[in-house]
């Protein structure tokens, strides 16, 4: 039978929440899984995910049949539920995409061309605020606590190089 030297804890951080984990530490014998996660903390706009062993989330996911091993914190993992998102690009551009930097702390814009054609110029429109850029990449600090639904448009224009 586990002894209390046994017991590892587990710390849950909220990794960017506005509120904490209820409780934010638990205790679980050596060799056994969690059972009971904690009520996850809130972020905003963003979504509860996951807990993860690292805060930009390489590690590896901590679910209640996660057996523990030694004490351990482990960060909460975002995710965008609900966004509206738009392109616009005429000859020349090849690809526009985005994603979430540093666990939605940024939002990454990449435009690409195709061969032969250069950037020419980049509106980006997000949340109500508008950005103009020639650079294929862009970061764009992310508020999770607005209470609309993220959007996101992207215009780009590339003109031939030669």
């Amino acid at each position: 039978m586990p002894n209390d030297k046994d017991l590892r804890t587990v710390t849950f951080n909220s990794n960017g929440g506005s509120t904490q984990a209820v409780p934010q530490t638990l205790k679980v014998h050596s060799g056994q899984p969690i059972i009971n996660l904690p009520q996850p903390p809130v972020r905003g706009r963003l979504s509860f995910e996951s807990w993860d062993t690292k805060a930009d989330g390489s590690g590896y996911t901590v679910d209640a049949m996660t057996k523990i091993e030694e004490d351990l914190t482990v960060y909460a993992q975002w995710w965008l539920s609900s966004y509206s998102y738009g392109q616009n690009k005429n000859k020349g551009i090849k690809k526009i995409s985005w994603f979430p930097y540093n666990n939605y702390e940024y939002i990454v814009i990449h435009v690409e061309t195709d061969p032969g054609y250069a950037i020419d110029k980049i509106d980006i429109k997000m949340d109500g605020h508008d950005y103009t850029t020639t650079q294929e990449w862009s970061k764009i600090l992310f508020d999770p606590f607005l209470d609309s639904m993220f959007k996101l448009t992207v215009s780009a224009v590339a003109t031939p190089t030669t």
